[in-house]
């Protein structure tokens, strides 16, 4: 009996000796360092810049951001969890099914619509124009910088409560997100954030003074040089220098606006301000899409798109709040205030339609299709300011606003197709 026991203890020792060496090569498997760990689940790769820029190329508004982030190693294990995937794991188009093509051609073209019908409205509150050739109505408020913070101000006062419904519905997760970035103490990520809705406070800003001053059609053209600026940028700053395709794009789209902007025989076509405008406002929001793109890889592109409108928000109360030049200043008769409210609101309820339009036309036919289509913006601006408002544009202008479109929509499609091989290994990885 004394033997046995012995060897009882023996055996128990034994075992007590494996449970602990059990025990601690799973506590070390556990605290591995970041770089171990990613070496087991296998991270997605970040798309490049040329392919992200597809998703901002739908209309020129505070439009959703939906390329994917560089999710860190904590994100991996949530990873189906969050939206971007929906956007990496694009179907090829021999898989995607005829109907779902066409729907999401359908929606796309449907929210460049809207944004176009957007364009106009925004026309008519600082012109009086003839509707439909039948009355006549607008000119709320008088073509100024002023003016233009005030009808930015209004507007995002409607948009910025919706868009925290909606976005919420769509990523669950937003405001654990935004919480996260704030506790983040990442201060370059801040400047990002910062520098990238202040560009775009700039380019909505312009963009109204311009439709305030010349045609719509005129000036949504002229801002769409943004992609060339965007290209040009790359080349600065990710050495993506441009192939003899995006050379002819350019030259393409240069001259489309030399077009646009030649002095015709009619003296209410152009100003130089409202030109002046709407290329600065081009400029500025291809700024904003670079450093949107670099916020992106470290923060959800829905909760960054949330927190542009709020600095929209932000930036234009501040800007009425302070100090303006006199020739800056706004002033509205009391009798005009409902009408500015109700276009406001307007306003509001279309950039909430083509949000949402946008989104679910992404999920479906990929955010390359839908910049394709997201050219033909300018046309319809031009389509409906002629309806609306009888504003049409002359031949020269015409042939200079379908060279533009022509030159961004191809400049899409070779982003779209460019990029197709080197992102593929990433998304084996996923799957």
């Amino acid at each position: 009996m004394y033997s046995l026991e012995q060897q009882g203890e023996a055996l128990l020792e034994a075992l007590v000796n494996r449970l602990k060496k059990e025990l601690q090569s799973e506590s070390s498997n556990i605290e591995r360092p970041p770089e171990e760990v990613s070496s087991v689940v296998p991270k997605p790769t970040p798309l490049p810049h040329h392919e992200a820029l597809g998703y901002l190329e739908n209309n020129h508004k505070a439009s959703p951001i939906s390329y994917p982030p560089k999710p860190s190693v904590p994100e991996v294990q949530t990873l189906a969890e969050s939206e971007p995937p929906d956007a990496i794991l694009q179907s090829s188009p021999q898989s995607l099914p005829a109907w779902k093509l066409q729907l999401g051609f359908l929606l796309v073209l449907f929210s460049a619509l809207v944004v176009s019908f957007q364009n106009v409205v925004i026309s008519v509150i600082f012109n009086k124009s003839p509707i439909f050739g039948l009355f006549e109505l607008g000119g709320f408020i008088f073509p100024s910088v002023g003016n233009s913070l005030l009808l930015l101000w209004l507007r995002m006062l409607v948009v910025v409560p919706i868009m925290a419904i909606l976005t919420t519905v769509l990523y669950p997760g937003m405001w654990k997100d935004i919480k996260q970035f704030a506790q983040s103490k990442d201060w370059l990520l801040f400047l990002n954030v910062l520098g990238s809705g202040f560009f775009l406070f700039l380019s909505q800003v312009l963009i109204y003074l311009a439709l305030a001053t010349i045609s719509p059609g005129v000036a949504i053209t002229i801002f769409f040089i943004y992609p060339i600026v965007t290209v040009l940028l790359a080349w600065v700053l990710f050495s993506d220098r441009p192939s003899l395709l995006r050379g002819l794009v350019i030259f393409s789209v240069l001259a489309g606006f030399v077009l646009l902007t030649f002095p015709t025989n009619r003296a209410d076509d152009l100003s130089e301000l409202g030109v002046s405008a709407a290329a600065g406002s081009g400029i500025t929001f291809a700024f904003y899409v670079i450093l949107a793109q670099s916020c992106a890889k470290k923060l959800n592109p829905i909760p960054l798109s949330w927190i542009n409108f709020v600095m929209l928000l932000a930036f234009s109360g501040l800007s009425l709040a302070g100090p303006l030049p006199q020739s800056w200043d706004f002033n509205i008769a009391p009798t005009l205030w409902p009408y500015l409210f109700i276009s406001s609101l307007v306003l509001g309820c279309t950039t909430f339609v083509s949000y949402l339009l946008d989104n679910i036309s992404i999920k479906m036919i990929s955010a390359h299709r839908a910049s394709m289509l997201g050219a033909t913006v300018p046309v319809l601006t031009a389509l409906l300011a002629w309806a609306i408002v009888q504003k049409a544009l002359q031949v020269q202008q015409l042939f200079g606003m379908l060279l533009v479109s022509l030159g961004v929509a191809i400049l899409s499609f070779e982003r779209w197709h460019r990029p197709s091989q080197t992102t593929q290994p990433a998304v084996r990885k996923l799957k």
